[in-house]
């Protein structure tokens, strides 16, 4: 994605109002009963939502647009599924479907080998450390992940081309 088709995208987000507290909730009340409008406003709404969490997982090789594209899939899915009589916000709740579509994303699209999201993302937790230290020791790394040595271990033994 150029930077102009980006910041084109951007600008047209920007333009959808975001939802006050009431409105979500009405408009949630009308999701969760299936009327296709309310999800499309819903969605639209929460877009920028989107592409800041997208924007997190930018350095895994994947394409921001495809980022934003997965992101948006788990978003949609969270405007099917918002239970708004829990009490919290629409925006809590769909962020752990965002994040959960821009990491199927990016287990599709980023490897040549298929892992499990479990294994990814103690990679991501492994490389994040290993940066973060001066010496990354597969000992200091376990204590900085919290996690035993031989997981780090049977972690770091997967191929190289399965990297992030």
């Amino acid at each position: 994605m150029t930077d102009s088709t980006m910041q084109l995208y951007m600008e047209q987000i920007s333009a959808i109002p975001m939802l006050s507290k009431e409105e979500e909730f009405l408009l949630a009340q009308k999701c969760a009963a299936g009327d296709q409008e309310a999800i499309r406003h819903m969605v639209a709404a929460n877009l920028r939502l989107v592409v800041a969490i997208a924007k997190g997982y930018s350095d895994s090789g994947v394409p921001l647009l495809d980022l934003i594209q997965g992101g948006s899939l788990g978003l949609l899915y969270a405007a099917k599924g918002f239970d708004p009589s829990l009490g919290f916000r629409f925006s809590t709740y769909a962020t752990k479907w965002i994040r959960s579509g821009v990491l199927k994303c990016i287990e599709e699209n980023g490897r040549l080998i298929q892992v499990s999201q479990r294994i990814a993302e103690k990679m991501r937790k492994i490389q994040r450390a290993r940066a973060a230290l001066e010496e990354p020791t597969v000992e200091a790394i376990a204590e900085a992940c919290d996690m035993d040595v031989a997981q780090v271990e049977e972690v770091l033994s997967v191929p190289e081309v399965c990297s992030l």
